[in-house]
């Protein structure tokens, strides 16, 4: 059960990033990036404000970011390393709200979400814990639904590295600190500018890629993500991307009403729970 736990966290710890169902064949070998090329050292780099500008554009823009309200994405995670897995269904909202479920066969549902404030965590055969401290800070950092966007104000560190060659591709390296002193490495490629991978340090060294962007209601996202730690693939996660919401409060009334989320009742208990912790604290 010990290792159910630390797949799942793994899997919801990385910043949203929808991705799409498709069916591959993996041949790959991950390492770290390879060594700056002369255009790094030499100093021609762009500032990571101009990377991220660009990798914005190349997704879709900030304005179709900003029109979406809401996602739902279902599909399956499954832990290569530990075989086992499972469907799988995150639930997210403007600004801050997530809700995630994975039913692992032969283990049992487990449940994460985030109201805007409290955050939660509900495993088989456990007790509802509600988070805390760093872990709080990390759920409500993975939580916000315009990431994509890179907001400068949500960054204590923002920089250009260097131009290295990441999956086969020359890509900038970025490192980003987030406010809350969460690190990562981020590589965006020099020719399209999408995003194509990532790198932490929170837990183990771990690495993921993201492959083969398609686009879905106007934004373009990868359709493969995979996770590797010590070289070797330890996660895939296939995800179908059902159509985000994007109806302004002008439109009838029914889309003024408050989100339904599938399988509401998980998020009705919470939302109920988090309203009664909060009074009391």
């Amino acid at each position: 059960m010990n290792a159910l736990k630390f797949a799942f966290r793994q899997l919801l710890k990385n910043p949203a990033s929808p991705v799409a169902v498709l069916t591959f064949t993996l041949a790959v070998s991950v390492g770290s990036a390879s060594a700056q090329t002369d255009a790094s050292r030499a100093g021609s780099l762009p500032s990571a404000r101009a990377v991220l500008d660009r990798y914005i554009e190349a997704i879709g823009g900030r304005e179709q970011l900003l029109r979406l309200k809401f996602a739902h994405l279902t599909g399956r995670f499954d832990s290569v390393e530990l075989g086992f897995g499972g469907p799988l269904e995150v639930w997210t909202a403007a600004p801050n709200k997530r809700l995630a479920q994975i039913d692992l066969e032969g283990y049992g549902q487990v449940l994460q979400g985030f109201d805007g404030k409290s955050g939660w965590i509900l495993e088989p055969q456990q007790d509802m814990r509600f988070l805390d401290g760093a872990d709080l800070d990390r759920l409500r950092e993975d939580a916000d639904f315009r990431a994509q966007l890179h907001e400068s104000a949500a960054f204590s560190r923002l920089e250009t590295v260097g131009q290295v060659l990441w999956d086969e591709r020359p890509c900038y390296e970025l490192r980003l600190t987030t406010k809350s002193g969460r690190e990562c490495g981020k590589f965006f490629d020099v020719e399209t500018g999408l995003l194509l991978g990532m790198k932490t340090r929170e837990a183990v060294n771990e690495t993921t890629i993201y492959r083969g962007y398609r686009t879905f209601a106007g934004l373009r996202i990868p359709t493969v993500e995979l996770k590797f730690s010590g070289g070797l693939l330890r996660q895939t996660i296939r995800i179908l991307v059902k159509a985000p919401n994007t109806k302004s409060k002008s439109q009838s009334s029914k889309s003024q009403a408050p989100i339904h989320w599938p399988g509401g009742r998980h998020w009705n208990l919470v939302l109920g729970i988090c309203r009664l912790v909060n009074r009391k604290s």
